[in-house]
């Protein structure tokens, strides 16, 4: 089945009015020279990048105009997109995900390469961070949906958070991250 129709039927599991922050990992096949809005012509190295974003409503609408690319340029992520590949993405429904959180642990693995890229509004670096190696990507979502013991967990887990990687990417389709989580979480509240 075509990657695209996976990553959109997967988008039908997030409730359509629903907002919260996402991460879309992105490939890029080879090195190539950019126009991004006001930050000007970037060069972006060949390699993995992983976008952090959130919208107040709309978070699969928002998805879906990612995955596909848009017509019209808004948001940095627009001006790149064309050059790239989408492999993955997780959602985290609900306001309990922090746009600039997510970007401050996914800089702990990787570089800024466009610096103010998708965080024109607050001070991060950037929202878009990159990494050499398809390991560093991994770790760096692994990093989000579990955080060593010395960090304070970034997900509530009591949350729904939603995640496709696309096989062929080396990122297999797997259940809601943190389902496992969440389920132990909510018993434990029970008791």
């Amino acid at each position: 089945m075509n990657p695209c129709t996976n990553l959109c039927r997967t988008l039908n599991t997030i409730p359509s009015a629903q907002g919260g922050t996402y991460v879309v990992v992105l490939w890029l096949g080879a090195a190539c020279e950019a126009q991004i809005g006001r930050l000007g012509i970037v060069r972006f190295p060949r390699g993995y990048y992983i976008y952090a974003g959130s919208v107040k409503g709309g978070l699969a609408m928002r998805l879906h105009r990612h995955v596909h690319g848009a017509s019209t340029r808004h948001w940095h992520i627009d001006y790149l997109r064309p050059q790239t590949r989408i492999l993955a993405w997780s959602a985290f429904a609900g306001p309990h995900y922090p746009e600039c959180a997510l970007a401050q642990t996914l800089l702990l693995r990787g570089d800024v390469v466009c610096p103010r890229f998708g965080a024109s509004d607050c001070s991060c670096p950037a929202h878009l961070v990159y990494y050499p190696h398809r390991v560093d990507v991994v770790q760096a979502l692994q990093q989000l949906a579990a955080p060593t013991a010395s960090e304070s967990p970034l997900a509530d887990l009591t949350q729904p958070a939603y995640w496709y990687g696309g096989t062929r990417a080396g990122f297999p389709l797997v259940q809601t991250i943190g389902e496992r989580d969440h389920a132990v979480h909510q018993n434990a509240r029970v008791r």
